[in-house]
């Protein structure tokens, strides 16, 4: 059954019903004309070293491990054995270019005694290093590659390790080999089909055929076994590791390095990656090989290791498994494991993020642990997409397993341990956002592999412990459990089921016929593709993906504030970015963009001595493409007298300049590279340059746009790009208005930019409160009155006093959030509103009501629909939401006013609440002041402080306070000059003006 589901996919694929990504190969290049060790040019000036014969590659590559290397044919070693990697010099890393011009080296095998990270070829590869059209051994002939070792091992088959902070690009790789670990004693072994350890590079279009397997049958004590198909392991922090279009055909077994009882021991095997600390994207992967290991094992990715209080980010995308996954515990096709790297605060700490959509098991998956200490607490945990996932923010959408799942089962209890999905489930407590798992289904036999212990199986998923549960919806399955109980969609302990305006419904069984008739592709919807043939599956659709362009833009590794002025004089100025010592030679084309034609500078030239030549003018360059707005491409070409070349831009655009060394681009090419549109903007608009500053939670931070040149931009970026502006953007993930939930208010993002002064200060905040269950609380009297920041309202009062006293001059916007029904605080939020804007109207602060807008919430947004691309998580804008939702803000941007606020506002009722908080200010003067020290850029700790006024309010507040003592009547009055002389005096005090 599962072979002939496995060849229905294959003949969709090949027959174009589902899109993928392929990138197209590179065409091999005839160099027949060129001798053994000659030299290639390419198109771009760049050139390469042809190598013909086994002897010639060895001295040559040795010699020179950062030159640029291309084959001319195949390389055949008649059997040669080597005793290292085959490109050792003295440990050196690759850093250059080899091109295997679609030929293969082969014909060799590698027996060695490992105590260090090698692979068949290369130790390491660290810097630009690009290894490319490639292949090692052949079909049926995979290069043995023996290993005896006595100390930690780090072994790949194309290469050991990357180093930390390479931009590696591997790219249409194949390698066959038979790995195998004749005698590895008590050790740390990480082994990968290509790489063994690295930091985040990109690996595309590649593959892994043979075998990796142990030998030896101790049972380690203390040390750690990591596997993966194409990566064994990513530990290194960087920007994110992208394996692309990778396929693993190796039988991967693990299973002779046992573990011990020791706490901390893992072995862990991936069919692509094995395991990861830090953020990844798996796309359109495929594994076909049988993955055998003992605790951890996925037939994608065996472990994600979720750092706490980070926002890293875990992709598994159109992804499909075809070869059985066998082991003890955490067993399943797609994801083994998933866990915080401490248990300590990991409820609240677990900020990362992971998503698995669009993929598809078609294999069998087993859990067989006899360790009664799993079995007793219900932890052997076999499905056919995640074994266990223990907290992080959960997106799982258009997934399905047609595999068979069987467990040994838990004993005395009717706990889920063998799942049609996902074996445990447990969500954040204190989720900011709801998980979601919608749009999935399973078909399938659940089998307990002992007849003395019960398989307690549901339909989708098993959640434990949790008081917000993810939202499922649209889930189904039809199963049969061949022993113990069958639950309906899920099985929970959770204390609650509140899914927010949700009802959880628990029918999601579909019938045989069914599944073949369509109906259940009609229930799934539009994510899925149906089959053709005796069993039609419906099969989940692989994501259209772009591959990023192997561009290598120089402008991005460091650049410098400032620029070169008359006579070569450097002048530091932080409204420029320059990049410095780029080296050149005769003819060399530069070409970079966006430059600014009222730039105060373009950069400098140098002699090779870096002696000044001249300062470069805008006569000096070509116009490549006209940007729009002022903003061009200008390309430059050396010549003999200039060997180095300075390139300024302005600051503000940094983020989005290309510069490329003999590899043209236009504009065009521009905006495909950085993911943007053309400039929307004009310099009609009242925005146009100006200066702003963003305040917010993780709706203002971007929490779920995809960044541009390393940066995300949120609605301010988006603004900011298209009215060429300085933008700052201080949003916080989980930032709220109150003090009560401890966490990060937003109010205190304004510290680090006190002396600066901005056109625009916009604030967008309050979901988190309502998600805390904050008190509303009322509006005070007057502006300077006590106010109680443990309260919804008093902590806006008190942000929008703060934000009028640091910046009298801006413009200040507040944004109220648009509706967010599908997430637990909609209704409490719902209560917020008519306050808000009451508040903004006391302080004459301008708001853009999303909450009220129609066209935004159904439209732009598309708010209440759970398959929303615009807003996919229920809370936070997608890339796309963010591209719609930025022209409603800059429009609300351009007809907002200074504010002044209204001292007369106040009423009778707010009395006695007013001298309530004004006598809890003097009573708790010395815990303010301690708190306010703690909330320069850290979370709050007081659950219901009070305000104490600045130095330069006292006066007034006191006399406030007299006069609603004294009897002067139910309203305090300010004459128009006081308010002026309390301004004049605030504006007096700042400081120059420093963006």
């Amino acid at each position: 059954m599962k072979k002939l589901i496995s060849a229905l996919l294959c003949a969709v694929l090949l027959l174009g019903l589902i899109p993928v990504g392929f990138s197209a190969k590179a065409a091999q290049l005839d160099l027949s004309a060129i001798p053994d060790g000659g030299t290639y040019v390419d198109s771009k000036g760049t050139e390469y070293t042809v190598l013909r014969s086994a002897d010639t590659i060895l001295n040559i590559v040795k010699a020179n491990m950062a030159g640029n290397y291309i084959l001319g044919n195949d390389i055949d070693f008649n059997n040669k054995r080597f005793y290292s990697y085959m490109f050792n010099s003295d440990g050196a890393a690759f850093s250059g270019v080899f091109d295997g011009n679609g030929y293969a080296i082969k014909n060799f095998y590698t027996t060695a005694n490992f105590n260090a990270k090698a692979g068949l070829l290369f130790g390491g590869l660290t810097g630009n290093a690009k290894i490319r059209n490639l292949t090692v051994g052949g079909e049926g002939a995979c290069i043995p590659f023996s290993i005896t070792s006595t100390g930690a091992t780090v072994i790949g088959g194309l290469a050991g390790y990357t180093v930390p902070g390479a931009k590696v690009v591997i790219s249409n790789v194949k390698v066959y080999a038979d790995i195998s670990f004749e005698s590895v004693v008590q050790q740390s072994v990480f082994v990968g089909g290509l790489i063994g350890q690295t930091d985040p590079i990109t690996i595309m279009d590649s593959e892994f055929h043979g075998s990796i397997r142990f030998t030896e049958t101790a049972k380690l004590s203390e040390y750690v076994t990591i596997v993966g198909g194409i990566v064994a392991r990513c530990n290194q922090e960087g920007e994110l590791l992208s394996i692309l279009n990778c396929k693993n055909y190796a039988d991967i077994d693990v299973t002779n390095r046992t573990i011990g009882e020791k706490a901390g021991i893992k072995t862990v095997v991936g069919g692509i990656l094995g395991s990861s600390d830090y953020s990844f994207t798996v796309r359109n992967c495929e594994n076909h090989g049988q993955i055998k290991g003992d605790k951890t094992v996925g037939g994608i990715v065996g472990e994600i290791v979720g750092k706490l209080n980070t926002e890293n980010s875990f992709e598994m995308i159109g992804c499909r498994n075809y070869g059985d996954v066998i082991g003890e515990i955490y067993v399943a096709g797609i994801l083994g494991l998933s866990a915080p790297n401490s248990t300590t605060g990991a409820s609240t700490a677990a900020t990362y993020s992971i998503s698995i959509l669009n993929c598809f098991n078609a294999a069998d998956i087993t859990a067989k642990t006899e360790d009664s200490n799993y079995l007793a607490s219900g932890n052997s945990g076999a499905a056919g997409i995640a074994g266990r996932i223990n907290r992080g923010y959960l997106t799982i959408q258009n997934c399905g397993s047609v595999g068979n799942v069987s467990g040994t089962g838990r004993t005395g209890t009717a706990s889920a341990t063998s799942n049609a999905l996902f074996g445990i489930i447990v969500i954040n407590a204190d989720a900011e956002r709801l998980s979601v798992i919608a749009d999935c289904y399973a078909v399938g036999t659940l089998t307990p592999l002992q007849s003395n212990y019960a398989v307690y199986g549901t339909g989708a998923v098993y959640t434990d412990r949790m008081i917000y549960l993810p939202f499922i919806s649209n889930c189904h399955y039809n199963l049969t459990a061949t022993q113990g109980t069958l639950k309906s969609i899920a099985l929970t302990q959770s204390i609650t089921e509140n899914y927010g305006d949700y009802t959880y419904s628990a029918n999601g069984a579909v019938t045989a016929e069914e599944v073949a008739n369509g109906a259940l592709l009609a229930k799934l919807g539009d994510g899925f593709a149906q089959t053709v043939g005796t069993d039609p599956y419906p099969i989940p659709v692989q994501p259209e993906y772009t591959y990023e362009s192997e561009t290598e833009n120089l402008f991005l590794s460091s650049s410098e504030a400032g620029y070169y002025g008359e006579g070569g004089a450097w002048v530091s100025d932080q409204a420029y970015a320059t990049k410095n010592n780029l080296a050149l030679q005769t003819g060399d084309v530069v070409t970079v963009g966006a430059m600014s034609t009222e730039q105060a500078s373009f950069g400098y030239l140098f002699d090779q001595n870096k002696t000044p030549v001249k300062k470069l003018s805008l006569s000096d360059m070509t116009l490549v493409s006209d940007l729009g707005n002022g903003y061009g491409i200008y390309s430059y070409t050396a010549t003999a007298d200039v060997a180095y070349m300075s390139v300024t831009v302005y600051a503000r655009r940094a983020y989005i300049t290309m510069l490329t060394l003999n590899e043209p681009f236009d504009a065009e090419a521009f905006y495909s590279y950085f993911g943007i549109s053309p400039m929307k903007g004009s310099a009609q608009s009242p925005l146009w340059q100006k200066s702003a500053l963003y305040l917010g939670d993780s709706i203002c931070y971007g929490f779920d746009d995809v960044a541009t040149g390393g940066r995300l931009r949120a609605y301010g970026g988006r603004i900011g790009y298209d009215y060429d502006m300085e933008w700052v953007n201080a949003g916080v993930s989980g930032a709220t208005l109150s003090t009560v939930s401890g966490r990060k208010r937003i109010v205190d993002q304004m510290e680090p930019y006190k002396n600066q002064e901005f056109d625009y200060v916009i604030i967008e905040g309050g979901i988190n409160d309502a998600l805390n269950q904050v008190e509303i609380g009322s509006i005070s009297r007057g502006l300077y009155a006590g106010l109680d920041f443990s309260t919804y309202a008093g902590a806006l009062e008190q942000l929008f006093r703060e934000t009028t006293r640091n910046y009298p001059n801006a413009k200040v916007g507040f944004l109220i959030t648009y509706q967010c029904p599908r997430n637990n605080s909609h209704p409490t939020y719902v209560t917020y509103q008519e306050i808000t804007k009451e508040i903004c109207e006391k302080w004459d602060v301008a708001y853009l009501d999303m909450f009220a807008h129609d066209e935004i919430n159904n439209t732009v947004l598309e708010s209440s629909n759970r398959n929303s691309i615009y807003m996919p998580d229920g809370i936070h804008p997608s890339a796309e939401g963010y591209d719609r939702l930025a022209p409603y803000i800059s429009a609300f941007m351009e007809t907002a006013s200074v504010p002044v606020p209204n001292a007369n506002y106040g009423d009778t009722e707010n009395d006695n609440k007013d001298d309530q908080n004004n006598d809890n200010q003097n009573n708790n003067e010395d815990q303010n002041q301690n708190d306010n020290s703690q909330n320069n850029g850290t979370t709050d700790s007081t659950p219901n402080e009070t305000d104490t006024a600045s130095p330069a309010d006292t006066t007034v507040t006191t006399d406030a306070d007299t006069a609603q003592k004294s009897g002067c009547g139910a309203q305090m009055q300010l004459s128009a000059l006081s308010l002026m002389v309390i301004l004049a005096f605030a504006m007096a005090t700042k400081k120059e003006k420093h963006i």
